[in-house]
């Protein structure tokens, strides 16, 4: 069966219906285990999306010769003095 390309904020809604559905204590164990499945795949791919749009978030910062374009990531680590690729402990900042 071929799935149906969701949007990000689709996907989102639909992480939600599923989380709604597995919070009923009445959902089948096989039907829970499907719903887990489906949602797992959704916020792997949403993730992706949103590392993808990072990526793509540049910011201009003066150089010496003019400006140049610094990765969004780059540039908070920078100014949060966390070194590249470090991993926050909480996800917040």
């Amino acid at each position: 069966m071929a799935k149906k390309k969701l949007t990000y904020e689709q996907s989102i809604s639909r992480i939600e219906e599923i989380a709604a559905a597995l919070e009923e204590s009445t959902v089948p164990l096989e039907d829970a285990v499907s719903y887990y499945k489906e949602g797992m795949e959704l916020v792997l791919w949403c993730q992706k999306a949103l590392d993808g749009a990072e990526e793509k978030i540049m910011q201009l910062r003066p150089a010496a010769e003019g400006f140049t374009l610094t990765p969004w990531k780059e540039r908070q680590e920078r100014e949060h003095g966390l070194e590249s690729g470090t991993e926050g402990t909480d996800g917040e900042d």
